[in-house]
């Protein structure tokens, strides 16, 4: 919900998690664990500005959003359901 709050979309989310998923299984950052990058390496990889706090945010979703197993797959439906529910809120 913290980047919720900040403007990050479940879809924008979801992209980010993909995006410093893929830098470390294919591209400049291959062989590394996402949940170990830096802020600027995750800010290299990501076109979207955002500061420390959401990089290292992002990096621990990423881990969590590979996970194979139901968590996971929560995880990533949690993910789809993000902005149906914080647009809920906005409607009370």
């Amino acid at each position: 919900m913290l980047l919720r709050t900040r403007g990050w979309s479940g879809e924008l989310i979801d992209e980010a998690c993909m995006a410093l998923l893929e830098a470390c299984s294919e591209g400049e950052l291959q062989g590394r664990e996402v949940s170990d990058l830096s802020p600027s390496e995750a800010r290299r990889v990501l076109a979207e500005p955002a500061d420390d706090d959401e990089l290292r945010e992002l990096c621990a979703l990423a881990a969590l959003h590979d996970r194979g197993d139901s968590i996971g797959d929560d995880f990533r439906a949690a993910l789809r359901d993000l902005d149906a529910f914080a647009d809920s809120l906005g409607e009370e």
